[in-house]
């Protein structure tokens, strides 16, 4: 039936299955934003099964005070004063899709800040990543190291089908070296457009910028329907759908924590790697 939402806590964290990884004290299973977006989304699915309880409690305590076997109804939290039977029944028939809209803007809005966040992670985990690679850059570029030079020069040339032996030869004797190549070279050039990118990283640039910053491919299936929750979410924002079923909130909360972990799992794995120090 729509609008009837099962167990609060079904295909959220307790059972979810996390990736599999080898156990070590140290090692990092998530990055600390994810964990701050699991609790955020989690509250506020606790907040939406702690008013299902309260609103049918509510009413029924006022039929308790009208029937005579309650005195009046508990002082509320923050109001001070308990607010007229009538107009509490009132505010009864909207609450659900109330609910619902918090629920998913909230969702939503907490996703968004993961991607951001856990980018940002990335980035301060290697420290001056952009600072470093350039002086990587230049010392590379301006070695005087013979061997270097020579195997360089050997490399100085089109492409041709025959020599790759020797190509291979040269490619390791530079890599053993600490040689940088051309791909090597413009990383920094790559990690200043990432920084850039985060100050306006709208939504429906999110999947993207994820692929080509990051290595991440969201499957179609996942880009479609989190293409479709962006535009919902935008409408209800924008005041032109007020109306957001309940369950169909709960099921966007649960996307949208299952794939935030699934690209938290694919920064930690690729990203979260403690990097050579020359």
């Amino acid at each position: 039936m729509v609008g009837r939402v099962g167990d609060p806590h079904e295909g959220t964290d307790a059972n979810d299955t996390e990736p599999d990884l080898p156990v070590q004290d140290t090692m990092i299973n998530h990055t600390n934003s994810y964990l701050v977006l699991r609790r955020n989304a989690q509250e506020a699915i606790n907040f939406a099964v702690l008013s299902c309880h309260a609103v049918p409690a509510l009413n029924a305590y006022m039929k308790a005070v009208e029937g005579g076997t309650a005195p009046k109804l508990p002082d509320p939290d923050y109001f001070g004063v308990v607010q007229a039977h009538d107009k509490l029944r009132a505010f009864k028939p909207s609450y659900k899709k109330t609910l619902g809209r918090f629920v998913l803007l909230s969702s939503f809005s907490y996703f968004e800040a993961y991607v951001q966040d856990a980018i940002r992670e990335v980035i301060d985990f290697h420290g001056d990543w952009k600072g470093g690679l350039r002086e990587k850059n230049l010392r590379s570029m301006n070695t005087n190291d013979p061997m270097i030079s020579k195997a360089r020069r050997g490399l100085t040339e089109r492409r041709k089908a025959g020599p790759e032996q020797r190509y291979a030869k040269l490619q390791a004797t530079l890599r053993e070296a600490g040689y940088r190549f051309p791909s090597d070279l413009v990383a920094a050039f790559g990690i200043a457009k990432v920084e850039e990118a985060l100050q306006d990283l709208r939504a429906a640039r999110i999947p993207e910028f994820l692929q080509s910053a990051f290595g991440f491919d969201m499957p179609a299936d996942d880009l479609l329907e989190f293409q479709r929750l962006r535009e919902w979410r935008n409408t209800v924002a924008h005041g032109r759908g007020a109306e957001v079923d309940l369950g169909e909130a709960m099921t966007a909360n649960r996307f949208l924590r299952g794939l935030a972990m699934r690209i938290d799992s694919h920064l930690v794995r690729n990203f979260l790697v403690i990097e050579p120090a020359d």
